[in-house]
């Protein structure tokens, strides 16, 4: 009687290994047992794949919030302050372009948050901006970036990661039985 998988119920187990060869015929070519074989789509099924990609996404969540936190102590400790003039704001965004010049004479356009309240286009708004890179982090006097924003991310990044890695250590071993039923099931011909 073929055994029944350990949930009980559902489909006999297959037996994945050849049939013995008759040892009275001489000339047979002895039969390999069978190889578990690496399928197309295993690890799409196991566990540990999303293991790597929730430690992938934590360390991705936590660089990001670095550097904020990073670009935002640069601007409050080595930013300058400029009068620009408003070029164009964004329509769908809270975005500005602001052209403006720098200490060492170099006019320069750039996006930017906008200030509250909201200028018009040809309004004179004050900026800060970071010399070494005054194109890429150009901020509203009035709105330099916080503290909250990297922290915020900080902590919804390692909150639902840790969750996650929670919920996969109780479930590992169902989500692993699932790869391997999968791995050994035997084609249809």
């Amino acid at each position: 009687m073929a055994r029944r998988d350990r949930r009980g119920g559902g489909r006999p187990r297959r037996r994945l290994l050849a049939p013995v060869p008759d040892a009275r015929v001489a000339d047979a070519v002895p039969e390999r047992p069978l190889r578990s074989r690496w399928r197309p789509g295993y690890w799409r099924r196991h566990p540990a794949l999303s293991l790597v990609l929730v430690v992938l996404f934590m360390a991705a969540d936590i660089a990001f919030a670095a550097s904020s936190n990073a670009n935002r102590v640069s601007i409050a400790r080595d930013g300058q302050a400029a009068t620009g003039t408003v070029v164009s704001l964004a329509r769908r965004t809270s975005g500005m372009t602001v052209r403006f010049t720098t200490a060492a004479g170099q006019t320069v356009t750039a996006s930017a948050t906008r200030p509250d309240p909201e200028p018009e286009v040809g309004d004179s708004v004050a900026i800060v901006y970071h010399p070494d890179d005054p194109g890429r982090w150009v901020y509203p006097a009035d709105g330099l970036p916080g503290a909250g924003t990297p922290l915020a991310l900080l902590a919804i990044g390692v909150v639902s990661g840790l969750a996650y890695l929670l919920y996969l250590r109780r479930t590992w071993g169902r989500w692993r039985d699932l790869a391997e039923s999968w791995r050994h099931r035997v084609p249809r011909r």
